[in-house]
């Protein structure tokens, strides 16, 4: 159903669907942003998620050894920040920034 799907378009491997048909109402999907505290680009989507008060669950890269491991072996990359969308990575600021925005009424609130 096309209607219940969130169409992200990410730079590394092209545009992929992420799929939640829960029949009438769409589930939020999961958020967790892989980061880490001096990264400006990395606070500059943080301070988009908490302006936006979204529910994300956040990963250190540098302060978690696991969360790194997984990060790079997962992507191949060290880049942050990286949004991963019910597991599917997302990277580049302003694509993440924008995306947040758009999906804003799908995605979980902190409130």
């Amino acid at each position: 159903m096309i209607s219940n799907m969130i169409i992200i378009k990410s730079p590394d491997t092209g545009a992929f669907f992420i799929s939640k048909d829960t029949g009438d109402s769409m589930s939020a999907p999961q958020l967790k942003l892989y980061k880490y505290n001096s990264c400006p680009f990395c606070m500059r989507v943080m301070q988009t998620i908490e302006s936006l008060n979204i529910k994300v669950e956040y990963h250190d890269i540098m302060q978690n050894p696991e969360d790194f491991k997984f990060h790079t072996e997962k992507t191949g990359r060290r880049t942050v920040p990286c949004l991963y969308i019910d597991g599917e990575p997302m990277f580049e600021s302003s694509d993440i920034t924008d995306w947040l925005q758009e999906n804003i009424a799908n995605l979980e609130k902190t409130n």
